[in-house]
């Protein structure tokens, strides 16, 4: 699999998405986003967090406060966001033909991640998959 990926040409670097890309984070994303909106009696459905990915947590709440008609607390969904995120990321599991790909370029081409995630999920989700010295720098 990881030969039939490599086109037939130099490359100066490969740069890499985190999300959904080299780790499979979005179900601990979902699960953490219906834990934080659980004591508002909201949920955020698959398709709406798919629909939204990408987008900085702060506008997905404040989408959320618009669609629902509800005055949601940025803060406090965004603390107990991370809290559970991070309390559950040793759930998350690498994208096996993404990291085949990572482990074969090694030491050939320079890597990088480029995420728009924050720096400490990206760094502490790559250090569980023990992952984190693939890639210097790390773009968040």
């Amino acid at each position: 699999m990881v030969t039939q990926f490599f086109p037939d040409r130099d490359f100066k670097a490969y740069l890499f998405d985190f999300d959904g890309t080299v780790a499979d984070t979005m179900p601990g994303h979902l699960a953490a986003w219906n834990h934080a909106l659980k004591s508002y009696d909201l949920t955020l459905t698959k398709e709406q967090h798919h629909g939204w990915a990408g987008r900085p947590t702060r506008e997905i709440v404040r989408l959320l406060s618009e669609l629902h008609q509800v005055d949601l607390s940025v803060d406090d969904i965004l603390k107990r966001k991370e809290d559970h995120y991070f309390q559950n990321l040793h759930e998350v599991k690498g994208i096996v033909p993404v990291v085949e790909i990572i482990e074969a370029a090694y030491g050939h081409i320079p890597m990088a991640i480029v995420s728009g995630s924050r720096r400490k999920a990206v760094e502490t989700t790559l250090e569980i998959l023990k992952m984190r010295h693939y890639f210097n720098p790390l773009v968040c």
